[in-house]
């Protein structure tokens, strides 16, 4: 498991500072109290959502579904398009985890935001008793729906294609934060 929340981390941290834009020194320049920058998430152009998943994650072959567990890191640096860093993690027999690095489309009408995703991923299956790591495209839709100014609830389904594996689809309910 730490192994997984190192990998996250990494990733998330690549995510920031890939999305970064390079911002002038007169940009960032603050004239507030001392320490008053720290935690200005201003110099970053677009937003960023992060949210958390459950619901259930059906294998395609066989019968058999487990309870579905994740999180995801969304950062929109333009209107339509995105990146979206999603962990799922199955609890049960068919236990399985699904790392994805997925471009996304966006679009947005009022408080509804749809979205479409395709993209690589990394699977970790345990199949007949044995654990593989496997590559997978991750594909997949979704909608939020934000309630507040920040907060929103939304459905999501994602079909990770593996290889030399049984397939996953992951269907599920999605909470999450806007910044």
């Amino acid at each position: 498991m730490k192994k997984n929340a190192s990998l996250l981390g990494l990733a998330l941290s690549l995510l920031f500072s890939l999305q970064a834009e390079k911002v002038s020194a007169q940009d960032r320049r603050t004239d507030g109290p001392p320490g008053s920058e720290y935690a200005d998430f201003s110099n970053m152009r677009g937003q960023l959502s992060i949210g958390g998943h459950f619901g259930a994650l059906l294998p395609s072959t066989g019968n058999g579904s487990s309870f579905l567990v994740g999180a995801d890191a969304d950062f929109r640096p333009y209107d339509l398009f995105g990146l979206r860093f999603t962990y799922h993690q199955g609890l049960q027999s068919p236990r399985g985890s699904v790392f994805a690095l997925t471009p996304v489309v966006y679009s947005e009408f009022s408080n509804l935001i749809p979205y479409a995703f395709f993209g690589p991923g990394i699977a970790i299956t345990n199949n007949r008793g044995g654990t593989k790591l496997k590559f997978s495209i991750s594909m997949g839709a979704g909608a939020d729906v934000l309630l507040i100014d920040h907060f929103g609830v939304g459905m999501f389904y994602m079909y990770n294609a593996l290889l030399d594996s049984p397939d996953f689809h992951d269907l599920g309910a999605r909470i999450s934060y806007w910044f």
